[in-house]
């Protein structure tokens, strides 16, 4: 069986970068693991092997030498300098200075012999030309998800109001029990179909490789619909077991208003049970009644598996709170309209 190092190994030696540079990104905000490091190899070895011929153009063609420099400045500020954000998760995976500066190294010179040679004026017109469809979001899946990824790993709501995301609609789908709802989602997280009956569809941060997960839920509440009324009676007697998770306690209920409609959002933790795995949970839950559905937006965040309660809330409570909050200010009701 390979190990965890020598799958690091056989990624770093496909994927190459010139630059070992210092990053920002705190790397406690990434859920290490091969898919994640995966990915971060894949982003840094992009954004090297860009800035590589970006420096080969400028050499060969002095004339271009400054659209060059240009566009690698333009495409940093875009991504937040993805190659140095990269790094920084390869660091932390890597955690042996020597060890892994003499891996890159290697690299280096791989990456070198693949793409030094002589560009002619319009291939480097044409990659320069590339390099700003690229800076407008014109990059292949997964680089342009791990990149995003590594931009807003600390903001993930951020990604949303920087209109870096997916729109996503229930309508026509089984799960949807005939409500449509809208919604945005961060690039960089993956979706997939939801795995129980009343899940429609969820979300995972690091194009699927994090620990904070949003969930789109629709359930039959009948007979009668959903009123005002009710989410008042709600909050003056509140009674809130039958919204809790098994053995959840309860953080804050407060009422909203998503599209003009009184709603409501639960803060929660638990200790979520697998197998013979504890994990600490925290969750928060907006529910928008339409009809006699019941509408459920839940994000959640797992805290360290090795303690064995959730008398701490999360690391990630606040990046999960942030975008859960983002999404939920998206979502939209098109029968209304």
């Amino acid at each position: 069986m390979k190990t965890f190092f020598g799958f690091l190994l056989s990624a770093f030696a496909m994927l190459s970068g010139p630059s070992f540079a210092q990053s920002t990104l705190d790397p406690s905000v990434v859920v290490l693991n091969r898919q994640s490091v995966a990915l971060a190899s894949s982003v840094y070895g992009y954004v090297s092997g860009q800035t590589l011929v970006l420096d080969l153009i400028a050499e060969q063609h002095p004339d271009l030498a400054r659209d060059t420099e240009r566009l690698k400045v333009l495409f940093s500020a875009a991504y937040g300098d993805p190659s140095a954000r990269a790094y920084a998760v390869l660091a932390a995976a890597i955690p042996g200075a020597e060890q892994r500066d003499s891996m890159l190294s290697q690299m280096v010179a791989q990456l070198d012999g693949t793409l030094r040679r002589s560009y002619s004026r319009d291939e480097s017109i044409a990659f320069l030309q590339e390099v700003q469809a690229r800076i407008q979001g014109q990059i292949a899946s997964p680089v342009l998800e791990g990149i995003l990824w590594l931009k807003y790993a600390e903001q993930p709501g951020a990604e949303i109001a920087e209109r870096r995301y997916r729109e996503f609609s229930s309508e026509g789908l089984p799960k949807s029990l005939g409500s449509t709802v809208n919604l945005k989602v961060p690039v960089s997280w993956l979706g997939k179909d939801g795995d129980r009956p009343h899940i429609v569809q969820s979300w995972t941060n690091q194009n699927g490789t994090g620990g904070i997960f949003i969930a789109l839920m629709i359930r039959d509440v009948g007979p009668a619909p959903i009123t005002d009324a009710d989410i008042k009676e709600a909050f003056d007697q509140p009674d809130w077991d039958a919204f809790m998770v098994g053995g959840g306690e309860l953080i804050e209920a407060k009422p909203v208003v998503i599209e003009n409609r009184s709603a409501i959002r639960i803060d929660q933790t638990a200790n979520m049970q697998r197998l013979d795995v504890t994990l600490p949970t925290a969750m928060r839950s907006y529910m928008v009644p339409q009809g006699t559905n019941l509408v459920i937006l839940q994000c959640m965040a797992f805290a360290d598996p090795t303690k064995p309660s959730v008398d701490e809330l999360p690391p990630d409570y606040g990046r999960m709170t942030s975008v859960c909050d983002a999404v939920a200010n998206t979502i939209v009701f098109p029968d209304d309209y």
